[in-house]
């Protein structure tokens, strides 16, 4: 299972709890990006690989081809977003942990773009029909989410 999950949900932190999640930051991806503009289809075959073994892969992207590829070629692939009425939640996770690691670009990203990526992810997901989940309150468990709320989509 691959799963698009905003930034400052928590990926991480579960990533860092159970063997089988992994946390797939592109940041790792920054060399190549200079490079390479297709660097995402690198992106996209590690996330499959790891998929291939059993692991749920954590992954955040905006990037159309993105969702487009995983749609296509992941086993099981879906999206979680937080809802627009948790902006000023989501404002100060993003603050709050910009001070322990700084994250400028994505604490900017963050800040700036939210409505507007929120919207573009909703307009992604309905475009190549995938299954998205919307954090509604700030009382979310991600591992819950997980765990009971996403399933395979492809057998």
């Amino acid at each position: 299972m691959i799963i698009s999950v905003y930034p400052t949900t928590g990926k991480s932190t579960i990533a860092s709890n159970y063997d089988h999640i992994i946390d797939l930051d592109t940041k790792s991806f920054n060399d190549i990006k200079k490079d390479y503009d297709k660097w995402w289809k690198i992106y996209c075959d590690i996330a499959l690989e790891l998929e291939k073994q059993h692991k749920i892969v954590l992954i955040w992207t905006d990037n159309e081809n993105v969702h487009e590829y995983l749609k296509t070629n992941a086993k099981s692939y879906h999206i979680i977003i937080y809802n627009k009425n948790l902006k000023d939640y989501v404002f100060q996770k993003a603050i709050e942990r910009d001070k322990i690691i700084p994250r400028p670009k994505t604490t900017y990203y963050i800040l700036n773009k939210f409505d507007i990526v929120i919207d573009k992810i909703l307009n992604i997901s309905e475009k190549y029909n995938i299954d998205l989940y919307m954090i509604e309150d700030e009382n979310y468990d991600l591992k819950y989410i997980i765990d009971n709320n996403l399933k395979e989509t492809k057998m």
